[in-house]
């Protein structure tokens, strides 16, 4: 992998290369642990500018997941307190690697959440947006059949009209927002884009629309991620060529699939256009892909292949590409809420 990154550079000398600790599966409380204690951070910032000067990375993004919170499965809006300190100890450590990383021009990125409900209890705004060059928003994972028994997307660009105050916080526009209204720069906000769906199994196939019945266990896994309750495009992509249903909402600006029982809301290149038409009204600074190993590969979706990432590339940097391969899979209008 270092050496396939080393060849990126040749390929484009501009390109900055980060490396990121932390994630869901790490937890959030070695993090809390080491954040609480002043030897133990200055024993990480030690390390990690030694690390980065041995391997010539351009910078760090702090994934930690999340301060304030014990790791545990399900959304991030609806987990089990941590340790109340972990926010202004959160501050402390990006502050002290900032002071070490400056020097030697290095970046430093934090990915954080886009619930409120985390955001509140996580993040002092005002002091990342100080202390950190970019911050990463993870806005999708909303809603996911692994933990809710209705249907509901991944990442909802926008709230249905008739949604209550709780499901309009659930979306991307809400998340973006609401990090800005706490203080953030928007140049220094990349939002964040899924190359994956979260499915669901349908208690009834009859019932299909959006907040329909769920059995509550996520969808069937996927052939190559084989994790239940997601599928990547690429996967989504193959499903679709072999007769699965897809549907679009152009209120939330969003696609689903459906085939028997199995539902999945996923992404595809026109609601990736409408996602960076906002990104770019609002000003951000970017965007963050979640992962470029789910999207379509091999082209199969409509012959381009790695076209979810080619379209942020095209967007933001002003090319023009293919039209969306909307042309390429019958997408039909999404029936009424259920």
């Amino acid at each position: 992998m270092y050496r396939r990154i080393e060849h990126l550079r040749d390929v484009n000398k501009n390109m900055k290369a980060l490396i990121s600790i932390g994630g869901w599966n790490e937890g959030s409380t070695k993090y809390s642990k080491m954040a609480a204690n002043p030897g133990a951070r200055k024993t990480f910032v030690n390390s990690v500018v030694k690390f980065l000067q041995t391997y010539k990375f351009d910078g760090l993004d702090v994934d930690w997941e999340f301060p304030g919170f014990l790791a545990e499965t399900g959304p991030d809006h609806d987990r089990t307190p941590g340790d109340p300190k972990d926010k202004q100890n959160y501050i402390e450590l990006l502050r002290e690697l900032k002071a070490a990383l400056k020097p030697h021009n290095y970046l430093l990125t934090a990915a954080v959440s886009a619930g409120k409900p985390t955001i509140d209890v996580a993040y002092d705004v005002k002091q990342l947006n100080e202390l950190l060059d970019f911050v990463n928003v993870m806005s999708y994972d909303y809603h996911g059949g692994s933990w809710e028994n209705v249907t509901g997307h991944n990442a909802p660009l926008y709230a249905d009209p008739k949604a209550d105050e709780k499901q309009k916080m659930l979306t991307v526009s809400y998340g973006v927002e609401y990090w800005l209204k706490l203080g953030l720069s928007p140049k220094k906000l990349n939002m964040g884009f899924a190359t994956y769906g979260r499915s669901f199994t349908l208690a009834d196939p009859n019932k299909h629309g959006l907040g329909a019945p769920a059995v509550g266990k996520g969808g069937t896994a996927g052939p190559y991620s084989n994790q239940a309750g997601m599928l990547g495009y690429n996967e989504i992509c193959e499903f679709l060529k072999q007769g699965w249903k897809a549907y679009r909402d152009d209120t939330q600006k969003i696609v689903y699939a459906v085939n028997g029982n199995q539902w999945v809301g996923y992404d595809d290149q026109q609601s990736f256009k409408d996602k960076l038409s906002y990104l770019k009204s609002k000003g951000l600074g970017g965007a963050i892909i979640w992962s470029i190993d789910t999207d379509d590969f091999h082209g199969t979706c409509g012959g381009l292949k790695h076209p979810l990432i080619k379209t942020i590339s095209g967007e933001l940097n002003g090319v023009t590409g293919p039209d969306p391969e909307i042309h390429e899979v019958h997408v039909t209008p999404a029936p009424p809420l259920a």
